[in-house]
């Protein structure tokens, strides 16, 4: 009998993550794959990524609107509630055998929840992480409700062990974004064309000498240092010579502020969404990237694309030597980190955060699991 996996996407990041591992499962014959669209995915506000999954070959098999669109603490908790609420029916309706749910954001914390109060095996990707933010207490509330975990490095899935979850229980897959990028045959030559918010259609051409991607999202617990941040890049990015492509912040309280910052930069380009592939092909491609997304860290280990990370929300990641942290920013640290990256050489790839076989790994570690039917009320596995 095939196993019914529900996979949950609340946001880009979200599902070009889980991209390559839900096309692997459905030419495995034995899953039966649907997938749930959910929080921004449904958002105009954040390009309503929806509507371009087809061209990946995905289906959008259910969408439950959850998101609140204030961008705001109160926003975040009344998305958790609506996720308890209204993904506890899907669940009835759907009936899984399993859900899936990777990381660390807000939106998927209610999925989870009503995934194990309806006695549903919760399947969790990328726990045992650390970061400087709320999405690691997040990530690890999530770790101790799930029954499967497929971290992404070692570090993690020792951190896993340590918080008292089943070893047998524990499989280090990697990530499947390594999938996507290892197998990758494109170049930026290749890019589909793309548009800003202002609908400013951008080529290979407009970027093909250089240039920088940056990503900056507001750190719930100090909005008023991310708004502080985003300036200082601002004077940082007008002192080089270089367009930049500047993906807009997540909806975390605060990224009001920082894309109306954004939009005062000259010679920057941007964009609301991205699909997966341009978002590879442009992060490979860079001359680098900067900001505190946790893509950058993660991605960016498969290529080696420099990377000035910025502040604390991603202070403790596991991180290749193509990045450098800067925590407490100012124009002249970030002018002495462009220079000190750009007079090395490009950083060999790494396979910190896996090999390009993830998706095998986890879909033959979901299949295992559930043919052996472990109990669905967890016990810890501390050692005293």
């Amino acid at each position: 009998m095939k196993h019914k996996l529900l996979f949950i996407i609340v946001d880009r990041a979200n599902y070009g993550r889980l991209m390559p591992l839900i096309l692997a499962g459905y030419k495995d014959n034995r899953f039966i794959i649907q997938t749930c669209f959910t929080g921004t995915t449904l958002s105009d506000k954040f390009g309503k990524l929806i509507n371009d999954v087809s061209q990946d070959g995905i289906e959008v098999n259910f969408q439950v609107n959850i998101e609140e669109s204030f961008r705001s603490h109160e926003a975040m908790l009344n998305t958790i509630s609506n996720g308890i609420v209204k993904m506890q029916e899907l669940y009835k309706k759907v009936n899984p055998d399993a859900v899936v749910i990777i990381g660390d954001r807000y939106e998927a914390l209610g999925c989870a929840i009503a995934a194990v109060y309806r006695n549903i095996y919760l399947i969790h990707l990328q726990g045992g992480e650390m970061s400087g933010s709320i999405d690691e207490t997040t990530r690890h509330v999530i770790t101790k409700m799930a029954h499967l975990h497929f971290p992404s490095t070692e570090r993690a899935a020792k951190i896993i062990k340590k918080m008292g979850e089943n070893p047998k229980h524990i499989i280090n897959s990697g990530c499947p974004v390594g999938d996507l990028i290892l197998s990758s045959k494109t170049n930026l030559n290749s890019l589909v064309p793309f548009y800003s918010v202002d609908n400013i259609r951008i080529t290979s051409d407009d970027i093909q000498k250089g240039f920088a991607l940056a990503c900056l999202h507001p750190v719930t617990t100090g909005i008023e240092n991310s708004l502080e941040m985003v300036k200082i890049i601002k004077e940082f990015l007008m002192s080089i010579n270089y367009p930049i492509i500047w993906i807009t912040p997540n909806a975390d309280p605060g990224s009001n502020s920082i894309f109306k910052e954004i939009k005062t930069i000259p010679n920057c380009h941007l964009v609301v969404n991205l699909n997966a592939i341009t978002f590879q092909l442009l992060l490979r491609n860079a001359k680098f990237a900067l900001g505190n997304s946790s893509s950058f860290v993660r991605d960016s280990t498969f290529t080696g694309t420099p990377i000035l990370l910025l502040g604390l929300r991603q202070k403790n990641r596991e991180t290749h030597k193509n990045v450098t942290l800067i925590e407490d920013i100012s124009v002249k640290k970030l002018q002495k980190g462009l220079e000190n990256i750009l007079s090395k050489p490009r950083p060999n790839p790494s396979f910190l955060y896996g090999n390009g076989k993830a998706s095998l790994e986890i879909l033959n570690g979901i299949d295992n699991f559930l043919n052996i039917k472990p109990t669905k009320q967890k016990q810890l596995h501390y050692s005293f």
